[in-house]
């Protein structure tokens, strides 16, 4: 009798947890035999552990990782080489499954086709450090930039809320949702009863959220109440006992779509904290995007190349992108662009990274957490060193105390860099946004660490001139006053034990 999947993967995982149980007994077993065998055995085994860290760091080395995230692998593999090995090849490794890469390929050279860039947006930029950047954002990512566009900036999810529901009542045809985390309140029931209602006026709604990220908050029966209403639904990368590294990869977008006329994107999950409401961590400061006209095409093909890469079912997208039409306004450019584990070249690290070095006054950040790899630091500290004002806000209080002490551990180079470090007294940033010169600004999904750049898929919107990045240089401003800037002086007066933490958490910072 043919298995299913299902018990095909239970097997599997049984038969991965037990070579894990195998090596960690052999390491030990051998461990005890190099110190208790005779001199001629023990040399041998300490010949063959060499053998094994070699092969296993030349491995690792070869791989196309972050410097940083390799260091932290090796470490483990000269303590213990088989354990560790094993380890990296089930974990660390992070390897996209052959039928997967298949479907990406597809989804990509099909979006490629879909979506035209248009080189008279391009010629009509004449900022060439901005132009170099929309450039790169297209090649890495080919998503095309578009111009007068509507782009509003909310620098909360409470201002945005009435008008998000507003957008979806109106809803006439489709709604496409995609959030790290749905969990159980206010906003979700109220969200759900407008859903509810539209589909049964008949428009289609598409829901697509990440199983690790929405599991203990997520509603109670969601899949049924969901079918109950007969929105179409994806888990992303589901929770399974299969050890594998690919459970490492996180959908941490936050989309939605509706008609192709608004969408939003920001920081917000569906979640009462987000709106202000119930929040544990006192006020929650967040931002959102909410745009209008041709750029609505990027978030479409983003969203459908995640269902129709992940789903049973694809959907055929490139109608409701073809009916979307040019915009009037005069307001600025905008690209909406993703990024994922499987792009190696890491567009939403190195359009923060564009956007720092391309500075001629000043660059705002604000991130929740801040842990960096050495390009991304040295980029910093290059640019304050340079004479550009740069600052940066992060949370005073923390949703994971143990990654906010890593965040800490950052601050010591940049304040001797001169960069500029505030950490919020109301509540909780959530917040990932980057503003420079009054003109460019990208807000989006990614933070400032090690999971956005390398290990989830991400999204974002970059923009100029639209005349919101000076709004969102106000609210920065607006959020300093609120905020208590650390001072170097006071910083290396903390206690030893305090840096000797951090050292440590720094160290192991690309795992967290």
């Amino acid at each position: 009798m043919k298995k299913n999947k299902g018990e095909n993967n239970i097997i599997n995982n049984i038969i991965k947890i037990i070579i894990i149980l195998l090596t960690i007994v052999l390491q030990i077993i051998s461990f005890f035999f190099l110190y208790g065998a005779t001199s001629t055995l023990s040399e041998y085994a300490k010949i063959i552990f060499e053998i094994i860290k070699f092969i296993s760091v030349i491995y690792i080395i070869y791989k196309r990782q972050n410097p940083s995230y390799k260091i932290i692998w090796i470490i483990f593999l000269m303590f213990m080489p088989i354990t560790g090995f094993v380890a990296y090849l089930l974990w660390g490794n992070n390897k996209t499954p052959k039928s997967m890469k298949k479907k990406i390929l597809k989804e990509k050279e099909q979006s490629h086709i879909t979506l035209k860039k248009d080189e008279i947006k391009y010629n009509s930029l004449k900022d060439k450090s901005r132009n170099k950047e929309a450039q790169y954002l297209y090649n890495v990512t080919k998503y095309p930039m578009y111009f007068n566009d509507e782009t509003i900036y909310y620098k909360t999810g409470d201002e945005c809320y009435s008008q998000l529901k507003e957008d979806l009542k109106n809803a006439k045809e489709y709604i496409l949702i995609e959030f790290f985390i749905i969990s159980e309140g206010k906003m979700w029931n109220e969200i759900y009863e407008i859903l509810k209602e539209k589909s049964s006026q008949g428009v289609k709604i598409y829901l697509i959220y990440d199983s690790l990220g929405s599991l203990f908050k997520k509603p109670k029966d969601l899949k049924r109440k969901l079918e109950e209403i007969n929105v179409k639904y994806l888990q992303f990368n589901p929770l399974t006992p299969l050890i594998r590294s690919y459970i490492n990869y996180r959908d941490h977008r936050k989309i939605i779509v509706i008609d192709g006329k608004y969408a939003y994107t920001g920081g917000i999950n569906i979640g009462d904290e987000y709106i202000n409401k119930n929040s544990r961590l006192g006020h929650w400061k967040d931002c959102v995007a909410r745009v209008k006209g041709e750029a609505i095409k990027n978030l479409i093909s983003i969203f459908f190349k995640q269902w129709n890469i992940n789903s049973k079912y694809p959907e055929n997208y490139k109608e409701l992108i073809e009916k979307i039409e040019e915009t009037k306004t005069e307001n600025g450019y905008i690209i909406p662009y993703s990024d994922n584990p499987q792009n190696k070249l890491n567009p939403a690290k190195n359009t923060y990274i564009n956007i720092i070095n391309n500075a001629k006054k000043y660059v705002y950040i604000m991130t929740p957490y801040l842990i960096l790899d050495n390009e991304t630091e040295e980029t910093l500290i290059n640019a304050s060193l340079s004479g550009i004002d740069v600052r940066i806000i992060t949370p005073r209080v923390p949703d994971k105390k143990l990654v906010n002490a890593c965040t800490k551990s950052f601050y010591n180079l940049l304040l001797e860099s001169g960069v500029k470090i505030y950490e919020y007294n109301p509540g909780f940033i959530h917040s990932k946004i980057v503003v420079s010169d009054d003109c460019v600004a990208t807000i989006g999904t990614a933070n400032f660490d090690f999971r956005s750049f390398y290990l989830n898929y991400e999204c974002g919107i970059w923009i100029y001139n639209t005349k919101e990045e000076i709004k969102i240089k106000e609210d920065f401003i607006k959020t300093i006053e609120n905020s208590e800037e650390i001072k170097i002086e006071t910083w290396n007066k903390r206690k030893l034990n305090i840096k000797i933490i951090e050292a440590i958490l720094r160290l192991i910072s690309p795992l967290l």
